[in-house]
């Protein structure tokens, strides 16, 4: 049977969604699931679903990230002083910031290649701290948001518009719909290119959701992925193109 979610626990969901934007919450459901509705929300003859974002995480990982938490753009200039999950945001950011002075194309770093901008944003916007670790866990917490900001936790979100708003956070996904489907959005800056098909993306993220009884968001710490030996020389380095600044 088809699963139906009652239009008082999407609007939860949209809530969550809209307290994401406080650190505090976003570290939260970082850490553990949040149980937004119960079986008050539907019915025994109308299974709810639950929302799964580790496949979808793993996906990006593989492409922009392969070599894990520590991976480094292939564009850098120069290596960091440590491994980036030893780092905190601060030393992180002064790594970037000397990339860029060295003329890197990219300051793509960690599981998932964010640039500096991008960090120097997380860090403005207050959801997370300079004295904090380029960790694992923060690592897979800032990806989250950056889900969230495209409504990836909406279970009433359109699949297309969803799967456009991820490929302007990370190059290696196809734009999905218009002149520019099935290319990245940043199409030939910084070498970037689409990793994937549009087809595989819609796979993905219509798999986010389970029936597997009341609505959930899943935000499990992911576990890392298996090493790779190499990296592949033509995978995304940059999630946005470098800004210089």
């Amino acid at each position: 049977m088809r699963p139906v979610i009652s239009h008082r626990c999407i609007r939860l969901v949209r809530d969550i969604r809209a307290q994401l934007r406080c650190a505090q919450v976003a570290t939260f459901l970082a850490l553990a699931p949040l149980f937004i509705c119960g079986s008050a929300g539907a019915s025994a003859a109308q299974p709810a679903l639950t929302i799964v974002d580790e496949p979808f995480m793993a996906f990006i990982a593989g492409m922009e990230g392969p070599d894990g938490y520590d991976d480094v753009t292939l564009h850098a200039t120069s290596q960091p002083p440590d491994a980036l999950t030893r780092m905190t945001i601060g030393q992180v950011l002064d790594y970037q910031a000397r990339l860029q002075r060295q003329g890197a194309k990219s300051t793509a770093v960690g599981q998932y290649q964010v640039i500096r901008k991008t960090l120097n944003d997380f860090v403005r916007r207050g959801e997370i701290r300079p004295d904090e670790l380029y960790s694992a866990n923060n690592q897979d917490r800032l990806a989250r948001i950056l889900m969230n900001r495209c409504n990836f936790y909406d279970p009433a979100h359109d699949i297309d518009r969803l799967g456009n708003c991820l490929a302007r956070a990370w190059a290696a996904l196809p734009v999905m719909t218009g002149r520019k489907a099935g290319q990245s959005h940043y199409q030939g800056k910084a070498g970037n290119r689409a990793l994937t098909s549009v087809e595989e993306v819609r796979q993905v993220l219509e798999g986010r959701f389970r029936d597997e009884g009341p609505i959930m968001v899943a935000a499990r710490r992911i576990e890392r992925l298996p090493a790779i030996s190499s990296r592949a020389p033509d995978r995304a380095s940059d999630p946005i193109p470098l800004a210089r600044r």
